[in-house]
């Protein structure tokens, strides 16, 4: 069993989301996402990765590295950013997952 998260806004073909168990949709605005659990036979393959490790925190709780790694300079940016894709319930407090993988 496989889970990640589907942004639907980003789908061509939503006919996806027939094929997955949905386990929690977060919408604002324009956006909508869902998180997602889905058997390895359910889906064509579309790549392969080993993830390290998922560590999840609060914004304010990332580092200037973490940051970087995502091409942010600072917190304000991201802020910034993400405030732009979901709205302004994103703040400081928010909860996010860094997912650090490795292509197969």
């Amino acid at each position: 069993m496989y889970k990640g998260t589907i942004v639907e806004n980003s789908l061509a073909d939503k006919s996806i989301l027939d094929k997955v168990k949905i386990t929690k949709t977060w919408q604002d605005d324009d956006w909508t996402l869902h998180d997602v659990s889905v058997e390895e036979n359910q889906l064509e393959e579309l790549g392969k990765a080993i993830i390290i490790e998922i560590i999840e925190k609060k914004i304010k709780d990332l580092t200037l590295e973490e940051l970087n790694k995502h091409e942010y300079k600072d917190l304000d940016s991201m802020l910034t950013s993400h405030k732009g894709y979901y709205g302004d319930k994103v703040n400081l407090d928010t909860d996010v997952k860094i997912i650090i993988f490795k292509l197969t």
